[in-house]
């Protein structure tokens, strides 16, 4: 109602800073925040407001939760409102250097790695439900629907946990590289599976409804033949053709938006007129239009997205004014930590609005409270499942991707391990299965009473994950020996005289010496966030984007897209011009003779065994 719409904006106002101050002081514990992840608490904040209303309204006899689940307009809320920003960031943010560097592993993880999973885990799925292991009903689409949104991981509690401890640096960066394009490909195939569900689920009403009148009229068609291997192949031909199709047309799209907003950045010369606010303002039309395009053209909106941060980011972000320069990343960042903070609560009530009964409307005078929203066969089965389905990813693809990578750089046994037990779940599969949940006709996926199992399973599994495996991470890290000691993690001293050079810089500091601007690319993207300048510097280097430092493009693609960027792209759409730099404290791109003014994290020998980590294939 209209009078309780202020109401409502308070209350979630209210809560919304409770869950900021929530988190800020989780992030201050660390010996809390490596047992219980942001996204536990978050969604318990949300469980608790919910369970609060249920107890209020039960003293009138009414016990109502807040519905926030079963609401008409929530699916589109989050996949138009929430998702996109989120989405966005990651792209915008993403560790290229890091990324690149480790490029071929990633796509074998992301794209056949994400592939296998989805089939596994969908299968697995179907042959439960098809010997009545669980009590849904799936076809094989609705199965690798539900396979699709599941095996979206989302490795933000684990990456967390494993920058408090000293796990090799290329742990990290495969998990977090892993999970930027697992997203990505895990949403196209959802929305592949999506539509191909919503045709089935459209014709299945359409023939339901006219049934009856078909018997009377005429005698039921004989039974369909069982499909033959010709027709399994054509239907798996066509299912890889659109595959490739939305893939190749969301990126695309991606890059086209990417490159146009670059080009209308640096033609309109905002920079000269000092409109900082209205660059962000056109940012933000980029985003959300962007999306909704690709939507419209039937394309992956996220996917789509995604591409357009990272352009966005490697030309646009170069032609904004310094104040919008500076602001935008921030801006990003913080509307896409609101969206992931809003899903997680979102994630709290609906676990609350599921399970408590809620009313069904059987006769427009008749309702009935009932709840048959959870599965619990299927609920409790989930984590199992999805832990055989990475398995069956992860290390069969690490002996391949090993064959090609070098002995030093090889993906160990403990790493797989590390890197199989920690595919948590997320926000993105909760906004993935909550668009399922519809009740309108021209949009259902799935038949009534089929699609909220799916939902709470998911829940199960994005709680089950966090609660139990994410704070399980630290222990196995040490009980593997990853976590090696400090000495074997020392900070390379070159290039912790970069890092401090672009902090002090960042800063008001200067510098007067010459280093190479491969780094300092890699280095303005670390963002200030009120540390001292050292250790700043020593976060950078442990943990940032220093690949390639100090060399030149050793693969030929690398050399190849280099070339073509810098001659003939940057010109055009603008960029970070790559030339000399100033660093302080260094005469010479030589090692110093005394490095004894460097912070305590810094090695005084020679080059340092951590360094290896960054000499990648």
């Amino acid at each position: 109602m209209e009078g309780d719409a202020p109401l409502l904006i308070c209350s979630f106002a209210c809560l919304l800073l409770l869950a900021l101050l929530a988190t800020e002081l989780l992030h201050r514990r660390p010996r809390v925040s490596s047992l219980m992840s942001e996204t536990t608490l978050l969604i318990a904040i949300g469980a608790v407001a919910n369970l609060v209303y249920w107890a209020f309204t039960s003293l009138d006899g009414r016990g109502e939760s807040l519905q926030v689940a079963t609401s008409a307009t929530m699916h589109d809320l989050i996949y138009f409102l929430m998702l996109p920003p989120i989405i966005f960031e990651a792209g915008y943010t993403m560790r290229k250097h890091r990324f690149f560097a480790n490029l071929g592993t990633l796509l074998l993880y992301a794209i056949v790695g994400t592939g296998v999973s989805i089939a596994a885990t969908g299968m697995l799925v179907y042959l439960l439900s098809s010997y009545g292991a669980i009590h849904t009903r799936l076809t094989t689409s609705q199965a690798l629907l539900f396979g699709s949104l599941i095996s979206s991981t989302d490795p933000i509690a684990t990456i967390s946990i494993l920058r408090t401890s000293t796990a090799p640096p290329l742990l990290g960066d495969l998990i977090f590289g892993e999970s930027a394009l697992n997203d990505a490909l895990s949403i196209v195939f959802f929305d592949l599976f999506r539509k191909r569900c919503q045709l089935e689920c459209t014709s299945c009403h359409s023939h339901d409804s006219r049934r009856k009148h078909l018997e009377l009229v005429r005698p039921a068609p004989p039974a369909s033949p069982p499909p033959t291997t010709a027709s399994t192949q054509s239907a798996i031909l066509q299912v890889l053709g659109e595959l490739a199709l939305t893939f190749c047309g969301s990126l695309a799209l991606g890059l086209a938006a990417g490159l146009m907003s670059a080009l209308l950045f640096r033609r309109l010369g905002l920079v000269r007129k000092h409109r900082p606010s209205v660059e962000l303002a056109m940012m933000i039309c980029f985003l959300f239009g962007t999306f909704s395009l690709a939507e419209l053209a039937t394309l992956s909106g996220i996917l789509t997205l995604f591409f357009t941060g990272i352009v966005t980011r490697h030309y646009a972000s170069y032609n904004l004014s310094e104040p919008a320069k500076s602001a935008a990343l921030v801006f990003v960042r913080t509307i896409a930590s609101i969206s992931e903070i809003g899903l997680a609560l979102v994630m709290g009530m609906s676990m609350v609005d599921y399970a408590t009964p809620h009313v069904v409307v059987v006769e427009p005078h008749d309702k009935t409270r009932m709840n048959t929203s959870w599965d619990l066969p299927f609920a409790l089965l989930i984590l199992p499942l999805l832990l055989v389905g990475r398995a069956i990813n992860i290390f069969p693809l690490s002996l391949i991707a090993n064959r090609f990578r070098t002995k030093s750089q090889r993906v160990t046994a403990p790493m797989q391990v590390v890197m199989w037990w920690s595919g948590l779940r997320g926000a993105v599969s909760f906004a993935l299965a909550m668009t399922l949940d519809e009740s309108r006709e021209t949009q259902m996926v799935l038949r009534a009473g089929t699609a909220a199992p799916l939902v709470t399973t998911t829940l199960v599994a994005i709680v089950g994950s966090n609660l139990l495996l994410a704070p399980l991470t630290a222990p196995l890290i040490r009980w593997l020996r990853l976590d090696a000691p400090p000495a074997e993690h020392s900070v390379d001293p070159l290039l912790l005289a970069a890092a401090q050079s672009a902090v002090r810089g960042r800063r008001g500091g200067g510098g007067a010496h010459v280093i190479a601007s491969a780094s300092l690319e890699a280095i303005s993207e670390v963002p200030a966030d009120g540390r001292g300048e050292a250790e700043e510097a020593v976060e950078w280097v442990r943990h940032g984007d220093h690949t390639p430092a100090f060399k030149h493009y050793t693969s030929p693609v690398h050399r190849l897209w280099h070339h073509v960027d810098e001659r003939y792209m940057k010109p055009i759409f603008g960029g970070r011009t790559h030339g000399a730099v100033s660093v302080p404290n260094t005469p010479s791109m030589t090692r110093p003779a005394s490095w004894a003014s460097l912070p305590s994290g810094a090695s005084s020998s020679g080059q340092p065994p951590g360094r290896a980590a960054n000499q990648h294939v």
